[in-house]
């Protein structure tokens, strides 16, 4: 079992940074699937934009911050020989502390990107959807 979890955490940790990647490169385009996904953000195209390239440091922290869990994951189950998470609580506690610190990061950053993203479509006379 943990070790379907470390590869899911593999997995996600680099859907992180992927994001972050092309939220600095390009832009994330505006899509039904990733990004900080409010009425405001979603209000336009050009909204959708630049609140993606100015918080795309977010998900590098949460790349970051999920390969932590991977990696605590991963020396739990080699620690102590223990692939299945049967042995003991440990792995709940790091996956616990890792979920946590994505909520800490996560809901901030959302409520500010949401503020700033209204902020710039009254300026832009932009509606936000409804």
């Amino acid at each position: 079992m943990l070790v379907v979890i470390i590869v899911f955490l593999v997995i996600c940790s680099a859907l992180m940074f992927y994001l972050w990647w092309i939220c600095r490169k390009d832009g994330l385009a505006l899509n039904a699937v990733a990004g900080i996904k409010t009425m405001q953000t979603m209000a336009s195209e050009e909204t959708w934009l630049y609140i993606h390239r100015k918080y795309c440091a977010v998900f590098c922290v949460d790349g970051v911050i999920v390969a932590v869990m991977c990696v605590a994951l991963a020396v739990y189950a080699l620690a102590t020989s223990d692939v299945n998470g049967g042995q003991g609580n440990l792995w709940w506690i790091a996956l616990l502390v890792g979920c946590v610190a994505l909520l800490a990061t996560l809901i901030p950053v959302g409520i500010v990107a949401d503020r700033d993203a209204a902020r710039y479509n009254k300026e832009h006379g932009h509606a936000p959807l409804r």
